[in-house]
C-alpha cells in the first residue's frame, strides 16, 4: 500500500514517446537571459531614431504582459489536462522558460535604455487598455475553459499574439544580440506550441463530430476576436509601421492552426528573408512527433563536459 498522494517519475514507463523527446529537446534549448551580450548592439541602438527605440519599446513591453500570463497562469492551467507524469514535467521545465523570456525584456532594456525608460514602457504595456481588451479573455480560459480551450489559448498567445511585437527588431539586421534574444524565444515558443499541438491533435480526435464542430466554431470566435484586437492595438501605436506586425501575426496564427490540425486561413505577406527566417526557427508539430519516432526513450546518452557549458 502507497501512503503518497504522488509517486516518483520513472522515465523508463513510456506512456508518449513524445514527452520524453520534448524534455530532452527544450533542455537542450535552454538558455538564460544574461548569457546574451546585448550592450554589444547599444552603439547602433543610439543612432536610431526616438520614434523607432519607442516602437521597440512599446512592443516589447507589450510581448513581455503576453509571457507573464503565460508563466503566471497560462502553463500552470494546462496542468488539469495531462496523462502522464512526465507530461507534466515538461510543463515545469515551459514554465520555467516563460519566465526567462519574461526577464529577456528587461535584460535588453537595461543593456539599450535607462531604468527610467524601462520603467515607462511597462507603464505603458500595464496601462495600455487594448492590450487589456486582448489579454481579458485569455485569462477567464485559463481559468474556467476546458483542456482543449486551455492549450489552444495557450498555443495562440505564445504565436500570433506575440511574434508581431518582434517585427521592427527582426527587420533591424545590425541589433544582431537582441535578434539573438528573439530568436532564442521563438525557438522555446516553438518546441512549446509543437507539443501542445500534438497533444491537442490527440484529445480532438476523440471527440464526437458536434463536440469537433462546436469547438471549431468557438476557435475560429475567440482567434478572430483576439485578432482584431492586437491589430487596433498595432494601428493605433505603430501608425503606417503597423503593417510589418500584423503581418507577422497572420504567420503566427497560421502556425498556430497548423500545430492544432486545423487549415491555414490568413494571407501573409512578409518579405522573403523574413518569412525563411522565422521558417527555419519553427517546427511543427508533425516534426516533432516525426522527430521523437526515431528516438528510443530507454536510450541514454553520457553526458560530456560541454554539457554544462550554458
Amino acid at each position: 500500500m502507497s501512503f503518497l498522494y504522488y509517486k516518483a517519475i520513472n522515465w523508463n514507463e513510456t506512456h508518449d514517446t513524445l514527452d520524453q523527446y520534448t524534455w530532452e529537446k527544450l533542455t537542450n534549448n535552454f538558455w538564460l537571459d544574461i548569457r546574451v551580450p546585448v550592450q554589444e548592439d547599444r552603439q547602433f541602438w543610439e543612432t536610431l531614431s526616438g520614434e523607432s527605440q519607442a516602437r521597440i519599446g512599446k512592443l516589447l513591453a507589450s510581448a513581455s504582459l503576453n509571457t507573464a500570463l503565460q508563466s503566471e497562469i497560462g502553463a500552470a492551467s494546462l496542468r488539469t489536462g495531462i496523462q502522464t507524469q512526465q507530461e507534466e514535467a515538461v510543463l515545469n521545465v515551459t514554465t520555467f522558460m516563460e519566465s526567462v523570456h519574461t526577464k529577456a525584456v528587461t535584460t535588453i532594456y537595461r543593456a539599450l535604455i535607462s531604468s527610467e525608460q524601462a520603467a515607462n514602457f511597462y507603464k505603458f504595456a500595464d496601462d495600455q487598455p487594448l492590450l487589456a481588451q486582448k489579454l481579458a479573455p485569455f485569462e477567464r480560459i485559463f481559468a474556467a475553459g476546458d483542456d482543449l480551450q486551455k492549450k489552444a489559448a495557450f498555443i495562440f498567445l505564445e504565436t500570433a499574439l506575440t511574434f508581431g511585437h518582434y517585427a521592427p527588431i527582426l527587420m533591424e539586421a545590425q541589433l544582431p544580440q537582441t535578434n539573438q534574444m528573439i530568436q532564442n524565444m521563438l525557438q522555446g515558443s516553438a518546441i512549446f506550441t509543437a507539443y501542445l499541438g500534438y497533444k491537442f491533435q490527440q484529445a480532438f480526435k476523440e471527440l464526437p463530430t458536434e463536440a469537433k464542430t462546436e469547438f471549431t466554431t468557438w476557435l475560429e470566435d475567440f482567434t478572430a476576436n483576439a485578432m482584431l484586437t492586437e491589430t487596433q492595438f498595432f494601428e493605433a501605436e505603430l501608425g503606417e509601421a503597423a503593417a510589418s506586425s500584423t503581418n507577422i501575426m497572420a504567420y503566427g496564427a497560421n502556425y498556430a492552426l497548423d500545430s492544432l490540425g486545423f487549415k491555414r486561413q490568413f494571407s501573409e505577406e512578409l518579405p522573403i528573408q523574413i518569412k525563411q527566417y522565422l521558417a527555419g526557427l519553427l517546427i511543427t508539430t508533425e516534426q516533432l512527433a516525426q522527430q521523437a519516432q526515431t528516438i528510443q526513450s530507454s536510450q541514454l546518452e553520457t553526458m560530456a563536459n560541454d554539457d554544462y557549458d550554458f
